[in-house]
């Protein structure tokens, strides 16, 4: 048995260590030199020139080096006058359904936003009980950027209800560019605009990063190590420009390719994917490129949950779609990493019985902790946040158990939205 078990462990070690260092390739990637920005023509405005200034500063995209976006240009002799790009229409949709406690914070975030271009923000009501309808039917009625869609409490319960409230917000925007982000999300005064100027022709899909906001508990600090790989993961894959996985607090993409493929039309039998699983779905169209921004700005912080037992709700409600993604590829390379995770768990007992050398054990254990490490090194520096490999090793450790029980439990269905 021992000389099936061994080929068979060393393969998803390989396969996990391979996976990995595409993953860093990734990140390097996120750092390559920024192409210097011409000088732009006086009488500009302050907003569009920042606008201009920070879309210059995100280079490394992609497909690595992207041209600066400008409208028809005009040089003089020196080569150096360019026309400022036309700022494109921005619709912002927030579902929410019984975030009372977090709504007004979010919303206020949102009304500071410098944007010069047209924006609004679009709250969908989804049949929330609390105070959540009163504090969006207050902050509408105050401020004409904001507008309410109301999800009826009698609306027909649904697999999906996000993917139905994003999908009625969308249906009453107004803007060329669609933008999403969470109710517990808090988005800085830069947002809209670092996310909007990242937005090249070729450009169909921006994503942004998010960052847990701790309070400094083990439980806050796992979740933001475990988030920030997350994150990470995003990163380095849209650099590639072949993204694995995407999120919706800080995600953008042109209205016009969210219509060509339908919306979210076949993937409402998944209750999460609202995010990557569209992302994937889009990313098939011809002739458009993703991007990433990973500008300070185009970070949001969202809250941890608040309890264990919650977080690994949180989880498993992620997890569910494993098995429903249409790229076998892509399923079959999940079966391995979770197969390895279950090795990882599973080894110091059946190292303990002599089943399985102790070497083995160990070095599959330093694979995951070794590579990963590098990996959050490289993209820490390249999203600036540097210490969060101060709690690696326990939380790498704790992750795997995590891991396992979420892909149970989400399977299972043994998982609630809110």
């Amino acid at each position: 048995m021992i000389h099936i078990v061994i080929p068979c462990v060393l393969f998803l070690t390989i396969t996990y260590g391979a996976l990995v260092l595409f993953f860093t390739v990734g990140a390097v990637r996120l750092g390559q030199p920024v192409p210097r920005a011409r000088k732009p023509r006086s009488g500009k405005t302050a907003a569009g020139v920042a606008a201009l200034s920070e879309s210059s500063a995100l280079r490394g995209s992609a497909d690595g080096m992207l041209e600066l976006p400008r409208g028809p240009e005009t040089s003089n002799h020196d080569g150096e006058e360019f026309e400022e790009p036309a700022l494109p229409a921005v619709s912002v949709i927030v579902p929410m359904r019984n975030e009372e406690s977090n709504a007004e914070a979010t919303l206020r975030a949102l009304a500071i936003q410098d944007y010069a271009g047209e924006w609004e923000i679009i709250c969908v009501n989804d049949r929330s009980s609390d105070g959540t309808g009163r504090i969006l039917r207050e902050f509408c009625a105050a401020d004409a950027r904001f507008s309410l869609v109301e999800i009826p409490s009698a609306a027909p319960i649904v697999i999906s209800p996000k993917k139905r409230a994003l999908a009625a917000g969308f249906a009453a925007a107004k803007g060329d560019i669609l933008m999403t982000t969470d109710a517990d999300c808090i988005a800085r005064p830069g947002w809209l605009r670092s996310m909007a100027g990242r937005f090249e022709a070729d450009i169909g899909i921006v994503q942004g990063p998010k960052r847990i906001r701790g309070d400094g508990s083990l439980l806050s600090r796992y979740q933001e190590h475990e988030v920030f790989g997350l994150v990470s993961i995003e990163a380095a894959t849209f650099a590639l420009g072949r993204p694995m996985i995407a999120s919706a607090p800080s995600l953008a993409y042109r209205r016009s390719l969210y219509e060509s493929v339908g919306g979210f039309q076949g993937l409402e039998d998944t209750v999460s994917g609202d995010d990557d699983m569209l992302v994937r779905k889009m990313q098939k169209v011809p002739g458009w490129k993703v991007a990433y921004n990973p500008a300070p700005d185009a970070c949001v912080t969202t809250s941890p949950a608040p309890t264990w037992a919650g977080m690994l709700t949180q989880r498993a409600r992620w997890a569910s779609n494993g098995a429903h993604y249409e790229e076998k590829g892509f399923v079959a390379l999940l079966s391995c990493i979770y197969a390895f995770y279950w090795w990882l768990a599973l080894s110091p007992f059946l190292a303990a019985f002599g089943l399985v050398p102790w070497w083995l054990c160990a070095l599959t254990a330093a694979v995951k902790i070794l590579c990963n490490g590098v990996f959050l090194a490289v993209t820490s520096r390249r999203l600036g946040h540097e210490g969060i490999l101060r709690d690696l090793i326990w939380c790498e450790i704790l992750h795997v158990p995590i891991v396992i029980a979420a892909v149970i439990l989400g399977h299972l269905g043994l998982y609630r939205w809110k």
